[in-house]
């Protein structure tokens, strides 16, 4: 199974956020995914990924509902995930996110033309956000419980 570019992100961004990353740097080079993270003003800590090792963190992840590199405050995880959603989206293949101030800037290709885009990461925050909502509330609307089913029985009556 070929881990989409967003899920890949995102656990980029968990070694990130366990590393109290304060800034981001990563590289994509063919199947490979370089992530190196400043902790301090003088301090740096990097780590590099193959496609088949971050999909087994992120099915660990899923599997145990934990973040692979310990219990801490998501803040790269998230951001990340809906970039590489975003990336995905608009056929863009990159080849390097920074981060600056409270911007992600990503440079690669799109369509065989090179491109460098910048995206805040509030809007980003903002947008996990509301995808999280909608996914919860779909789930709520999905889930078969006995109320539920109650529920739906009296409703279909009264129908």
């Amino acid at each position: 199974m070929a881990l989409d570019f967003g899920e890949q992100l995102r656990v980029a961004g968990q070694w990130l956020d366990a590393q109290y990353a304060q800034s981001v740097d990563l590289t994509v080079v063919d199947g490979y995914l370089a992530v190196e993270g400043r902790i301090a003003e003088d301090t740096k800590q990097s780590v590099s990924f193959t496609e088949s090792e971050l999909e087994g963190l992120s099915e660990n992840a899923r599997r145990f509902r934990v973040n692979p590199f310990g219990s801490v405050e998501s803040r790269w995880a998230p951001c990340l995930r809906t970039l590489g959603q975003l990336l995905q989206t608009q056929v863009v293949e990159p080849h390097r996110i920074w981060s600056e101030a409270e911007l992600l800037w990503v440079s690669g290709t799109q369509q065989g033309n090179f491109v460098t885009q910048q995206y805040r990461l509030e809007d980003l925050a903002s947008r996990d956000r509301t995808h999280d909502r909608s996914r919860r509330m779909q789930d709520l609307r999905e889930r078969t419980t006995p109320r539920r089913q109650w529920w739906d029985r009296l409703r279909a009556v009264g129908a």
